[in-house]
């Protein structure tokens, strides 16, 4: 077991602040994360890839401001990962997907509510759709880190790559 690049994409992801999902959001983000760095530390590592959350930076500003525990949790680990970055000295990136559709995903997203619809007799309650959100396709996002992969020696140590398209899109415009 000697990886040269670690793809961390494990978490525990909800919106929900309940007793339950702290823990779980606490175990899977801070705990596990904690533990498979330091499973690393007599490895070769040279990369360690993170993935967060654009919740991270609610009033889209730039800075960082968690809309949820969850994102909370995705910006406590960093300095845990830098801690064990400056034990062992390799280079880490933080990964930063927008909205992501396509592909299969075990919990529904507003582009599969809206796609069931089309179909449907029912009404879809939704709300007046004025949240903007940036979409990016799967496809897009896993052609990304392959790049990474292929270009670790271009990649900048401690950068933060944010994936998507840079045009938000309401709900509304969506289900037009």
């Amino acid at each position: 077991y000697n990886p040269k690049i670690v793809i961390h994409l494990a978490s525990y992801l909800t919106s929900s602040d309940d007793i339950s999902s702290i823990k779980n959001i606490v175990d899977s983000n801070i705990l596990f994360t904690s533990i498979l760095l330091e499973s690393l530390k007599s490895t070769d590592l040279e990369l360690f890839i993170n993935t967060v959350t654009f919740a991270e930076y609610y009033y889209n500003d730039g800075k960082e401001n968690p809309a949820y525990f969850y994102s909370e949790s995705k910006i406590a680990i960093k300095p845990i990962i830098k801690y064990f970055k400056n034990i062992q000295g390799f280079k880490t990136i933080n990964i930063i997907p927008y909205t992501i559709y396509g592909g299969k995903s075990k919990s529904k997203k507003v582009i599969d509510y809206i796609l069931d619809s089309l179909d449907s007799k029912l009404y879809l309650e939704m709300t007046n759709g004025e949240q903007i959100l940036d979409f990016i396709h799967i496809d897009d996002v896993t052609d990304f880190y392959v790049h990474c992969v292929n270009n670790i020696n271009l990649l900048k140590d401690e950068e933060d790559y944010h994936l998507g398209t840079g045009k938000g899109t309401s709900i509304k415009e969506l289900s037009n």
